[in-house]
């Protein structure tokens, strides 16, 4: 009930809020960019990411976005006496394997391709779930789904995987092992491999779009257009909170000095932004270069602070990504 005295103080500043419409059917782009002075697009990053394995449209097949978000609006999925599969190893994996054991499950297990110590969750996180009673199918790379007469998921197929050389972070690279596939049963599985953007009703209104996110400067601008601005998640992908809110912080700067006619969108001098002494650091302006996340696909920009560690995650998916420093490379951990 936290969220819901933070929501109400805002809206009593004289905010409106104007629920339960969709962009690009209720309303358009264009139509708010005439109706008002600016726009700040801020709808983070709720769509749910697929596998791409056979079966996946199977009834009981879900993502972790649906069933948290489920939870999270007080409608608790009944699983008592289920078997449950998890695939992921991120920490929203990890929330949804506790969570289905606390639901009621029968046996919960969590499918990752790579070793235990190799998973992007916190330990705490994944000694917690094991420590509730969760299985973890370590080395064992999903290959499809298997689904009854009636169309329902009724086991999650898996190739054995053994460690092979190390990748640039240092981590053993998964590879197919000589070995069967193994066959785990299952009533439901939970996809947890990360979240990705809503671009419907914004990509028809010319809203730039790269690898499935707004295309946004740190001043907070959207491309070229005029009083549109965004931050968040929907430009970063899923990140911190923190991150968020600086995002925001710098585009309400910016948009003020916009309305006030300072605006200036080709100095980034005349940018709002936060150096490392800020409580809300947004991070440097220069981007060095790009690595594929192994996991999910997505193309991560990388800045000098994350080259300063030699290796991070993953914002969508959690996965550690990997990179070479004096190179710019892709990662070739498929």
């Amino acid at each position: 009930h936290l969220l819901d005295a933070e929501i109400e103080s805002i809206l009593s500043l004289g905010i409106e809020a104007h629920t339960g419409i969709t962009v690009g059917v209720d309303i358009w782009v264009q139509e708010l960019q005439k109706e008002y002075d600016c726009l700040y697009i801020a709808i983070g990053a709720h769509q749910d990411k697929k596998v791409g394995i056979p079966g996946e449209d199977s009834r009981n097949v879900m993502s972790a976005v649906e069933m948290l978000r489920s939870i999270g609006d007080d409608v608790m999925p009944d699983f008592t006496g289920k078997r449950v599969v998890v695939i992921g190893g991120g920490n929203v994996a990890m929330d949804v394997t506790r969570s289905s054991i606390r639901l009621g499950a029968e046996k919960v297990t969590c499918v990752y391709r790579r070793r235990v110590e190799d998973m992007t969750a916190l330990p705490d996180e994944v000694t917690g779930a094991m420590a509730e009673g969760a299985e973890i199918a370590a080395l064992m790379a999903p290959v499809r789904i298997e689904a009854d007469e009636d169309g329902s998921a009724a086991a999650l197929w898996v190739q054995p995987q053994i460690i092979g050389e190390a990748d640039k972070s240092g981590r053993p690279r998964p590879n197919k092992a000589d070995l069967p596939e193994v066959r785990i049963p299952a009533d439901i599985i939970v996809v947890a491999i990360g979240q990705g953007i809503e671009i419907q009703g914004f990509e028809q209104a010319g809203v730039p779009i790269k690898r499935g996110t707004f295309v946004a400067g740190l001043s907070g601008q959207v491309g070229d257009m005029d009083n549109l601005f965004a931050g968040g998640d929907c430009v970063t992908g899923p990140a911190t909170v923190i991150r968020a809110i600086a995002a925001g912080k710098a585009a309400a700067d910016n948009i003020d000095e916009y309305l006030l006619d300072d605006y200036d969108d080709e100095d980034d001098d005349d940018y709002e932004e936060y150096d490392e002494d800020d409580e809300y650091d947004f991070g440097d302006d220069e981007t060095l270069y790009e690595v594929k996340c192994p996991t999910c696909g997505e193309v991560i920009t990388i800045d000098e602070e994350m080259l300063d560690e030699g290796s991070t995650k993953c914002p969508n998916c959690g996965e550690e990504l990997e990179f070479d420093m004096d190179e710019d490379e892709e990662s070739d951990d498929e």
